[in-house]
């Protein structure tokens, strides 16, 4: 009996251990909050971070920090971060720096992008920066950015809500209705 105590007892013991020392690799958990690409027409690519290749992104991929997502010219795509979506249009490029329980930080390198945001809650994490500056949204509502359309230009129109655009060295407030174009770069 005893034999036989001391070998489950030595298998219990390593199985505690091989527990144990496989717990720093559950440590780092995956983000709670994530988006998806909701919708694509035409050629429209993503890749997971810097200097990766990009693969052609499908419905409901999923879309956390440091994705990029490419549009070619005549695609659209349209993204989903809660209750929160994001439209490209062709030839636009939009990077997602930074998407967490606590922030929506995005990025528009080149292209138009349209968003709607819907949730209250969202507006304090949410800012979309281009070349130019950068935009934060103070009320729920919808707007298009559009980033080097025109050389060393972005253009914001608010079509709901209030917007705050800043850059060079200049924040203003722009309501529904209402454009702002922000020139040069920063």
């Amino acid at each position: 009996m005893k034999p036989r105590f001391l070998k489950t007892a030595t298998l219990l013991a390593l199985a505690l251990g091989a527990a144990l020392a496989a717990q720093p690799a559950l440590a780092d958990d995956p983000p709670a909050r994530v988006g998806r690409i909701a919708l694509t027409q035409g050629e429209v690519s993503i890749s997971a971070g810097p200097g990766d290749s990009p693969s052609s992104a499908l419905v409901n991929w999923p879309l956390t920090s440091n994705n990029t997502v490419t549009t070619a010219p005549g695609a659209r795509t349209e993204l989903r971060v809660g209750s929160t979506a994001i439209r490209l249009d062709g030839d636009s490029a939009l990077e997602v720096v930074q998407l967490d329980d606590d922030n929506l930080r995005l990025r528009l390198h080149y292209g138009s992008a349209s968003i709607r945001i819907v949730n209250a809650d969202v507006l304090p994490g949410f800012e979309l920066a281009t070349p130019q500056g950068r935009v934060l949204l103070q009320e729920p509502g919808r707007l298009r950015v559009d980033a080097g359309r025109d050389p060393d230009t972005s253009s914001v129109n608010v079509f709901d809500g209030v917007a705050i655009v800043e850059g060079g060295g200049e924040r203003l407030t722009v309501r529904a209705s209402r454009r702002a174009d922000i020139e040069g770069l920063r």
